[in-house]
């Protein structure tokens, strides 16, 4: 498993420094912010990816359903929230979330897993797109449970002063999303339409981070929730956007 997590960083790093040399990027007016995008970028997958944080085997946990339960509790638990149960009942096959038998087999692997898998959809065309949302991702819910418990501290009233490790996090996650972006739009080169509504999603997920890195705090959390829901939104809609290209 970890020459594989390597193999999938050798591979993106190849084709960033490629595409870089051969198509400069026009969509950010100063070269500068992202040549020190792609070098936050780089370093947050090199993090991500590392034989630390890799899977230890290619065990799939497997979760025994419990009367009472929902896919909502056993994404918040494995997930870090709720909302990827939308991702955790396709991989599973489930067709209605409310009907799911006490004692039926789900299978929960790591995120990565199901979204590198090529049968969910993103893979190969968004191979390279996906591995920098999941490093993304990864880099916020490092740093998640810290903004809510300083928020928690606070009691929930105005702006905060975040950790230093915390902001950085906050914002190599949004130099991440922004280069996905990019990547985005260059798809044009080789499909006939692009993925407007992945990179809108995107879009959002980067401005949220970026706020978030400010300091600003809405006073109740929704904003916190709303960088997992515009992932799931980009992700589903790179879905659709694969099987219709």
């Amino acid at each position: 498993m970890r020459i594989f997590y390597f193999f999938l960083l050798t591979i993106f790093t190849i084709f960033l420094s490629c595409s870089e040399r051969e198509n400069p990027v026009k969509d950010i007016s100063d070269s500068s912010s992202v040549d020190s995008a792609a070098q936050s970028s780089n370093s947050a997958l090199k993090d991500t990816f590392s034989d630390n944080n890799a899977p230890k085997s290619d065990t799939i946990p497997i979760h025994i359903f419990q009367k009472g339960e929902t896919l909502w509790d056993l994404c918040r638990k494995y997930y870090s929230n709720r909302h990827y149960s939308s991702i955790l009942s396709i991989y599973n096959g489930i067709q209605d979330v409310n009907r799911i038998e006490r004692g039926a087999e789900i299978k929960i692997p790591p995120l990565s897993k199901i979204l590198m898998d090529e049968n969910f959809g993103l893979v190969p065309k968004l191979k390279n797109e996906t591995i920098k949302i999941l490093a993304a991702r990864q880099l916020y819910i490092d740093v998640e449970p810290t903004i809510w418990k300083l928020r928690k501290e606070a009691n929930w009233k105005g702006d905060q002063i975040l950790p230093d490790h915390v902001v950085s996090n906050l914002k190599k996650a949004a130099d991440l999303i922004d280069l996905t972006v990019i990547q985005l739009n260059k798809l044009k080169e080789n499909t006939s339409t692009l993925p407007n509504k992945m990179s809108d999603n995107l879009k959002s997920v980067s401005r949220n981070l970026k706020h978030l890195a400010s300091g600003a705090n809405d006073g109740y959390g929704y904003d916190l929730d709303m960088i997992h829901q515009d992932l799931i939104r980009a992700i589903h809609n790179g879905r659709a956007w694969t099987k219709e290209n």
